[in-house]
């Protein structure tokens, strides 16, 4: 209930007075070409708007597919025996909670967030990256489109371009991509930096880089505020 869709969705209901579902389609860890094919297993439910979020890490995440590597897993859920068995045990409150220890146990393990790139270590191939990236964004526009749908980016930045301890050039270089498709984009940049809150507090730090759920309630709220305004009330 602190994450980033349900903090959109309370904001949305209330702003909009009248409920409002926000179905959370997002995989941990993956990146556009994850998003493109859960849009399309999203037209099964009748979305009345697709709201992609870009993570500064996904250009980097295009160097993997994880679609492909979660291709072993699928298919082993859907075979004989886990196709009866994990329907159930997935409903289980044993099995939940083996679950959320696991999380814990996971927690425990990870070590400080790493510290920022530096020119000489960053990738040469971030160009070509940011061309697929571009290519899939279209995609999925193309298909947002052709079920007359709106279509909305948001681009969340991460906690050492807030606090400047990288430039914000791949934020600009989504905002202008992304425009120059059609897309409307929204970036949280501003409003976190303008929050005044240092990022300790907007970022699970020294964890990891996720959004703390202060910083995913100032961010909710804020793009929950300019997806009224593009008229998704009216949906």
């Amino acid at each position: 209930d602190a994450s980033l869709p349900a903090v959109v969705e309370r904001q949305l209901t209330q702003t909009c007075s009248r409920p409002v579902r926000v179905i959370n389609a997002g995989v941990g860890g993956s990146t556009i070409t994850t998003a493109v094919h859960m849009v399309e297993r999203g037209w099964a439910v009748s979305p009345d708007a697709v709201v992609l979020t870009f993570s500064e890490n996904d250009i980097d995440d295009l160097r993997s597919d994880m679609w492909n590597e979660l291709e072993v897993n699928r298919r082993a859920k859907s075979r004989f025996p886990l196709s009866i068995a994990y329907p159930l045990l997935r409903r289980m409150a044993l099995w939940n909670f083996a679950l959320k220890m696991r999380g814990r146990v996971r927690t425990l393990g990870f070590a400080p967030t790493p510290p920022a790139p530096t020119a000489a270590n960053v990738k040469s191939d971030v160009d070509s990256l940011r061309e697929r990236y571009s290519r899939v964004l279209q995609t999925i526009q193309n298909d947002v489109r052709s079920h007359g749908r709106p279509f909305v980016l948001v681009a969340f930045p991460s906690h050492l371009t807030v606090n400047h301890t990288l430039d914000d050039e791949q934020m600009q270089w989504v905002e202008r991509m992304a425009t120059r498709q059609g897309v409307p984009t929204l970036s949280l940049l501003g409003p976190l930096r303008d929050s005044g809150l240092p990022v300790e507090k907007l970022y699970q730090l020294p964890y990891d880089g996720h959004a703390s759920p202060r910083g995913n309630q100032l961010a909710g709220e804020w793009v929950a505020g300019r997806l009224a305004t593009l008229g998704l009330c009216k949906a």
